[in-house]
């Protein structure tokens, strides 16, 4: 059995109004608003960028996303290396963390040790402290009943943002439910300089980048996440999902489509921006599914990193700001990776 993406969103704060990574502390139901990046030119800004992000970036992963503050809760065990349960009963499942399993691969090993590892990390963050949650203004549950939250906790007299903290460490990839993406710029900037370095699992050759032009490879990953990077040959639009075609044979090669409704929503501009991803070497990620070749459909535009913009920076480039100088690394709020596209040429079968 291998682990889907769950859905959805969770719910509210306290009128605590210390500074957390740029996200004020409001009361329930009022929306922490903060800077948006997910505009175009955000996106091409920060996607060029291999050689990790500063605590200036992190820290304006705050400003990627839209919470809304929610309440202390205690944790009273760690479930996983992304869930945990609370002292009113319930569970939290870790917005945009995901966390290495057994079930990456095909080990029947009792103790798969990047897991173990993410769960001793995780526990020795969290377990038996308070923690606050902040929720995007989503649906707030799982099917599971889970909340779906970001957390925050006080540590060494900061506070730290755990999925940061974990994906800063490399005990965790970024990725995105279906329609809750909130922070997964943030967490990419965070989780860029972790996999550089081969910190935690990626140093773990089951969670290497693997190439889009190995397709007889990515078809044995098939149900798995995967981060893949190639160039796109070719983008079109085929019944409302753009297709970018990362190889001549569409009965064969790899494919990655994402919704033209999503992009509709996320940014002014991003389905173009998409279309001119043509010729551009990209990162992606995601599930591999089996439609003709391997595919993989994305939940959000973010999930698309652009590796070869020279100029990027020169465009929009994050100012600097005082995170840095706090120390942001591990537990702070971090910024955007980024897209690109090119034009449509090839015609692509049905799928």
């Amino acid at each position: 059995m291998t682990r889907q993406p769950a859905a959805g969103r969770p719910d509210g704060f306290g009128r605590d109004r210390r500074p957390a990574f740029g996200i004020r502390h409001v009361a329930p139901r009022s929306t922490i608003r903060v800077s948006a990046l997910a505009t175009l030119g955000a996106w091409l800004a920060l996607a060029a960028s291999t050689t990790g992000v500063t605590a200036v970036e992190q820290h304006d992963a705050a400003n990627a996303c839209q919470l809304e503050a929610g309440p202390s809760r205690a944790v009273t065990r760690v479930i996983d290396g992304e869930s945990l349960a609370l002292d009113d009963g319930s569970e939290v499942k870790l917005l945009g963390l995901l966390a290495p399993r057994a079930l990456d691969t095909a080990t029947t090993v009792a103790i798969w040790p990047p897991e173990r590892d993410a769960v001793a990390t995780l526990s020795a963050l969290v377990l038996g402290r308070s923690i606050e949650l902040a929720f995007a203004n989503k649906p707030r549950n799982d099917r599971y009943g889970r909340l779906l939250a970001h957390a925050f906790v006080d540590r060494d007299g900061a506070r730290t943002w755990v999925q940061g903290h974990m994906v800063s460490l490399g005990h965790g990839r970024a990725h995105a439910l279906a329609d809750n993406a909130a922070c997964l710029d943030a967490l990419l900037a965070h989780e860029r300089p972790a996999r550089d370095a081969r910190l935690g699992l990626w140093s773990n050759a089951a969670y290497h980048e693997r190439a889009a032009y190995r397709t007889r490879e990515l078809m044995r990953f098939r149900n798995t996440f995967q981060v893949v990077a190639g160039r796109v040959r070719t983008v079109v639009e085929k019944k409302g999902v753009l297709l970018l075609n990362f190889g001549r044979d569409w009965n064969d090669d790899f494919t990655v489509g994402i919704k033209t409704g999503k992009l509709s929503l996320e940014a002014p501009g991003g389905a173009e921006a998409v279309r001119a991803l043509e010729n551009r070497q990209v990162r992606v990620r995601g599930w591999i599914e089996r439609r003709n070749g391997p595919y993989i459909e994305l939940s959000h535009a973010s999930e698309i990193e652009v590796l070869d913009m020279p100029d990027v920076r020169k465009t929009s480039r994050i100012a600097p700001t005082d995170a840095a100088a706090a120390g942001g690394g591990a537990g702070a709020l971090p910024s955007a990776s980024s897209r690109t596209g090119a034009t449509a040429q090839q015609e692509r079968p049905e799928r």
